[in-house]
């Protein structure tokens, strides 16, 4: 069943393109299990941990390293995560949190992270910084999320 605080929705998480359902010890030991071989746990991880505590709740959270940021392989990036939620029938609400090696990094990313997100049909974007993070806020439409999503 799911957990109280999930408001009816089974956690989640997507890590190296798998996405891992079920009660809130089932998705973390899944997390603990995938992140590293070393079984060391990104709720272990102090930067992984400084970018969870700045992400709402939501229905998909992600989370990364600079190793596996792909696309978004911005300068400096240290760590980054992003949560989904659901605002209206049809679309989602994008919270994403950069962490960068400091706050001059931090600011010169902040353009490329919005033109990023631009590309990717998000709509309504505005990104700020907050010392090393920067923290976007954009929406999607469900639709244009999960046709980008890979599998």
């Amino acid at each position: 069943p799911p957990s109280p605080n999930t408001q009816g929705y089974l956690p989640m998480a997507v890590q190296n393109n798998t996405l891992i359902l079920g009660d809130e010890a089932d998705v973390r030991a899944s997390i603990d299990v995938t992140a590293k071989k070393d079984m060391k746990s990104f709720y272990d991880n102090p930067n992984i941990k400084m970018v969870m505590d700045r992400l709402p709740d939501g229905v998909l959270i992600y989370l990364g390293t600079a190793a596996s940021a792909g696309e978004e392989a911005y300068d400096d990036l240290v760590a980054y995560g992003k949560s989904y939620r659901q605002v209206e029938e049809l679309q989602l609400e994008l919270t994403a949190i950069y962490m960068f090696q400091d706050a001059w990094t931090a600011g010169n990313a902040e353009d490329a992270i919005k033109d990023y997100l631009g590309t990717k049909d998000f709509t309504d974007i505005k990104v700020e910084r907050e010392d090393s993070f920067v923290r976007a806020k954009a929406k999607i439409f469900i639709s244009d999320f999960v046709s980008s999503l890979l599998f």
